[in-house]
């Protein structure tokens, strides 16, 4: 019995060292494995591939990497995003200088796709809204716009967001809001170009404004005519 009990014993023992043996052999082969898929995407950063950087982050959860491998491949993202926001502000500033309004649109929204919120995309955000109101898209533009001030555009250096704001929402027919926008500009901002000029739409709107409510109460009440009566039919 006690020859059979060590036979048994002697048995699992090697069991378990062959599982043991067998999963760290699956390990290196996992860790070689992401090995050279670590050093395929560094090579991706450091080539600059910005897109394939993007795109290809998100198979490294499914690779066993350091915790030095993890922040430096997060550092690369961050940078690469960072590149190709600036990327599609550039070339979509250049294509807005040229008046080019649909290829600057284009650009700016690419670079849109990788900052939604910060300094940056509120400058992207008032170029694109001034290029889609070029192109007729006024409901996007004043979107756009407003987001821009949001976004604190104007702390950033761009001071007449507020301005091309309001000439938008003329052309959008919301001309309350458009008259608010101008005199905000011109109070907030009045030693600028513009601010002259804003003065004299928001007093243009308002004086129209009051003309169409004098035009109301004087309008003559339209007569409604009285329905003829029958004449009541003589008794026989």
């Amino acid at each position: 019995t006690a020859l059979i009990d060590a036979r048994n014993e002697a048995q699992d023992s090697a069991k378990e060292a062959r599982a043991r043996a067998r999963d760290l052999q699956d390990s290196q082969v996992g860790r070689k494995r992401s090995a050279r898929a670590a050093a395929d995407y560094y090579s991706l950063i450091r080539e600059g591939r910005h897109s394939e950087v993007i795109s290809g982050f998100k198979a490294l959860d499914e690779l066993t990497l350091s915790e030095v491998e993890r922040a430096a491949f997060e550092d690369g993202l961050k940078r690469a995003k960072a590149d190709m926001v600036d990327a599609g502000y550039q070339a979509g500033v250049e294509a807005f200088r040229r008046n080019d309004f649909e290829a600057a649109t284009a650009e700016l929204r690419r670079g849109l796709t990788y900052a939604q919120e910060g300094e940056r995309a509120a400058q992207m955000r008032y170029y694109l809204g001034i290029s889609l109101s070029r192109q007729g898209s006024q409901e996007e533009a004043v979107r756009e716009l407003e987001l821009a001030i949001a976004g604190q555009v104007e702390q950033a250096g761009i001071d007449d967001a507020r301005f091309h704001l309001a000439n938008t929402l003329v052309q959008f027919g919301r001309l309350e809001e458009a008259r608010e926008a101008y005199g905000t500009f011109a109070n907030k901002h009045p030693n600028h170009r513009f601010a002259q000029m804003s003065r004299r739409k928001a007093a243009q709107i308002l004086r129209a404004a009051r003309e169409r409510e004098r035009m109301a109460r004087e309008a003559p009440t339209p007569q409604v005519p009285e329905r003829p009566t029958k004449p009541l039919a003589k008794k026989p």
